[in-house]
């Protein structure tokens, strides 16, 4: 709905984009869970703006009461690691690591 009523949406910042695409939606439907899944957060365009995803998220989640839940998919390169070390996602950030020590059953 956001891109058919402004499709130069996908042209402004990230900043413009989280608001406009997930949080707005995500206000109108209060009672309604949302899942936004973000796979290859460390092929994303930089260690910058993969930082300031992170960020963005963070703040969000801190300053929005909102059926809001996030998977984040990505290596565990050092500065996302360093990133979820941040104290905003300290008590609402679970890790996973499919590395060789992961068993599934």
């Amino acid at each position: 709905m956001a891109v058919h009523g402004d499709p130069s949406i996908l042209h402004k910042s990230i900043d413009v984009q989280l608001e406009k695409l997930i949080v707005e939606p995500c206000r109108k439907m209060a009672s309604q869970s949302t899942l936004v899944i973000i796979d290859g957060l460390d092929e994303y365009e930089g260690n910058d703006m993969q930082h300031r995803i992170l960020s963005l998220i963070g703040r969000t989640l801190a300053s929005y009461q909102l059926p809001l839940c996030f998977i984040i998919a990505s290596r565990p390169e050092p500065h996302i690691r360093d990133a979820f070390d941040h104290p905003i996602f300290q008590h609402i950030t679970g890790h996973l690591s499919l590395d060789d020590s992961f068993l599934p059953d």
